[in-house]
């Protein structure tokens, strides 16, 4: 299965989205 990572910068975070196919959030 494939996953899809989104990254979010913020100004006083970071933030990292995985994703897969289905567009279930698997972890935050």
């Amino acid at each position: 299965m494939n996953y899809i990572i989104s990254l979010d910068q913020g100004t006083t975070s970071s933030r990292a989205l995985l994703v897969d196919e289905k567009g279930t959030i698997s972890a935050m």
